[in-house]
C-alpha cells in the first residue's frame, strides 16, 4: 500500500468455519480514522454477484426461471431486433451473454435518476440498441444486463431493489454493515474515496447517484460482512443454520457459462478462472474511486475479500498487483515486487498532443505578427496561401476535435461524461484538447485569411 500509495484498504480471509484473518490498513479519509473490517466501501461491480444471489432466491422460490425469456415478466422489453427481443433470457443477462453492448451499459454514468421507474425507464431505452452478438452466442460484458434484472426483479416482487436486497441478502445473512447504494452508507462511517490525478492521490466528492446502477454496481458493503456473503456460498448456501440459497443454487451459480479466454469463464454472476491448485469464483469491482475483489475457492474450501477506497483508471496504480499479492501470500507464496504504474500510454499520448497544440498556436501567432510587419513576406502561391496555411491547418483541427471527442471515447466504449467520473486526468486533456481543437482552429482561420487578404501597403 505504501508504495503504490493506497490510502485505505480491507482485508479479509474466510474458510467455512468462520474468519481466519480480518484487518483493516491505512486511513478512512483525509481528516484521519482507521480502516477497519467493518469499515463501510462500496463495491462497484462486485454487486452483481449480490444481484445474482437475490435472483437465485427468486428462481428457488417459483417466482422466475432462469431460462425464461425476459418478455415474460417484462412484456413491453424491446431491442432493435424484434426478433432478438423475444430471445434474450435471464441466463443471457446473467452470463452476460444477452449481446448487448459494453457501451450501452455505460449509459447510465453520471445520472441522477432516483425515481421509482428508474431501473424500468433505463430497460426502455434499450428499445433502440443494436445487439453486438446474437443472444446466448458471445460473452460481452455489459451493465445493461444487470439493470434489466433489476428491472424484472422489482416488476415480479412489487418490491423496490433495495427493499430486495436488504429482505433476501443483507438481513438473512446479518449484514449489519452494508448499505444500498452510497448516500445510505455516508452516515454510517463509509469510507472516504480516492483517484489518482496525474499520479497524484486526492478524494473525491459528490459523485452523482443513480437508482439506476444499483443492480449492476451501487451497493456498499465491508469487508467483514462480504466475507459473511463468501462463508454462505463456501458452505453451500447455509449460514449459522439459516439456508440462503440450495447447495445446487450455489452451483448453478458457479457453474461455467461462457469461454473468455484460455481457462477463464463467466457464470451467473461471477467470473470462474481454471487455475492451479482449483478453481477460483470471484468478481471484481471498480468504481469511481473505489476498488476491490472477493475470490473463492470452494473445492479448498476457503476465500477472501479486498476493499480499497481509492481506484485508477489512467495515471496510479495497478491494483491488481495488490490483489495477485494477497493471494500469493495466503498460498505461502512470495509475491513479486509491487511497483506504481503512473502514467499510462493514453495520458502521455494526450498531454503530448496538448503539447504540440499549444506550440502549433504559438507559431501561428509569430507568423501573424511577422507577416503584420513585414507584409512583403506573406506567401504569393495560392496552394501555399489557401492550402498550406489555411486549409491544412483546419482539416488538422477538426481531425483532432472528432479523434479525441468521439473516436477516443468510443474506444474505450465510454461517453465523454463517464471518462470525466472514472479517469478525470483522461477527461479533463480530452476536453482541453477537444475546445482548443475547435475553438483555435476556428479563430486561427479566421486570423489568417484576414491577414492573407489584407492588401499590402503601397510605399
Amino acid at each position: 500500500m505504501e508504495k503504490l500509495d493506497i490510502p485505505g484498504a480491507a482485508l479479509v480471509v474466510v474458510r467455512v468455519e468462520g474468519v481466519v484473518h480480518a484487518k483493516g490498513y491505512g486511513r478512512v479519509s483525509e481528516d484521519g480514522g482507521e480502516v477497519t473490517p467493518q469499515t463501510p466501501i462500496p463495491l462497484a461491480s462486485i454487486t452483481k454477484s449480490v444481484t445474482a444471489l437475490v435472483v437465485m432466491r427468486l428462481v428457488e422460490s417459483g417466482q422466475l426461471e432462469l431460462d425464461a425469456p425476459v418478455q415474460r415478466y417484462l412484456p413491453w422489453f424491446r431491442v432493435a431486433d424484434p426478433d432478438a427481443s423475444a430471445d434474450i433470457t435471464l441466463r443471457h443477462l446473467l452470463s452476460q451473454t444477452s449481446g448487448l453492448s459494453t457501451l450501452s451499459g455505460r449509459l447510465s454514468f453520471g445520472s441522477t435518476d432516483i425515481s421509482r421507474e428508474a431501473l424500468a425507464e433505463a430497460t426502455r431505452e434499450l428499445a433502440e440498441e443494436d445487439l453486438v452478438a446474437e443472444p446466448g452466442t458471445e460473452f460481452h460484458y455489459s451493465n445493461s444486463n444487470f439493470t434489466v434484472l433489476g428491472a424484472i426483479l422489482e416488476a415480479v416482487s412489487g418490491r423496490t431493489y433495495e427493499e430486495l436486497v436488504e429482505e433476501e441478502v443483507f438481513a438473512p445473512l446479518g449484514m449489519g454493515r452494508s448499505f444500498i447504494s452510497v448516500p445510505a452508507a455516508e452516515a454510517h462511517g463509509m469510507a472516504g474515496m480516492h483517484q489518482y490525478f496525474f499520479g497524484r492521490v486526492v478524494p473525491v466528492e459528490n459523485l452523482p447517484y443513480s437508482r439506476r446502477v444499483l443492480p449492476l454496481g451501487g451497493l456498499v458493503s465491508s469487508a467483514a460482512d462480504l466475507g459473511r456473503f463468501a462463508r454462505v456460498l463456501l458452505n453451500g448456501g447455509s449460514l449459522d443454520g439459516t439456508r440462503i440459497i440450495s447447495a445446487e443454487g450455489v452451483q448453478e451459480m458457479f457453474q461455467p457459462e461462457v469461454q473468455i479466454q484460455d481457462r477463464v469463464f463467466y457464470g451467473l454472476g461471477w467470473l470462474i478462472a481454471d487455475v492451479d491448485p482449483s478453481r477460483r469464483v470471484f468478481h471484481g469491482g471498480d468504481g469511481e474511486g473505489f476498488t476491490g475483489t472477493i475470490a473463492l475457492f470452494p473445492e479448498e474450501g476457503w476465500g477472501y475479500v479486498v476493499l480499497i477506497n481509492a481506484n485508477s483508471y489512467s495515471s496510479g496504480p495497478n491494483f491488481q498487483q495488490l490483489k495477485q499479492a494477497v493471494e500469493k501470500v495466503l498460498r505461502g507464496q512470495e509475491p513479486a515486487e509491487v511497483a506504481p504504474t503512473i502514467f499510462i500510454a493514453p495520458v502521455i499520448g494526450l498531454a503530448a498532443l496538448l503539447f504540440v497544440q499549444l506550440i502549433a498556436a504559438a507559431r501561428t501567432i509569430f507568423l501573424l505578427r511577422r507577416w503584420r510587419r513585414h507584409p512583403d513576406r506573406r506567401p504569393r502561391k495560392a496552394w501555399i496561401r489557401w492550402g498550406w496555411h489555411v486549409g491544412l491547418p483546419l482539416l488538422a483541427s477538426a481531425t483532432i476535435a472528432v479523434g479525441v471527442l468521439v473516436l477516443l471515447p468510443h474506444m474505450f466504449e465510454i461517453r465523454l461524461q463517464g471518462m470525466l467520473l472514472f479517469a478525470p486526468d483522461v477527461g479533463y486533456l480530452v476536453v482541453a484538447i477537444g475546445s482548443i481543437a475547435i475553438i483555435w482552429g476556428i479563430l486561427r482561420t479566421i486570423l489568417v485569411v484576414r491577414s492573407l487578404r489584407s492588401r499590402t501597403p503601397r510605399h
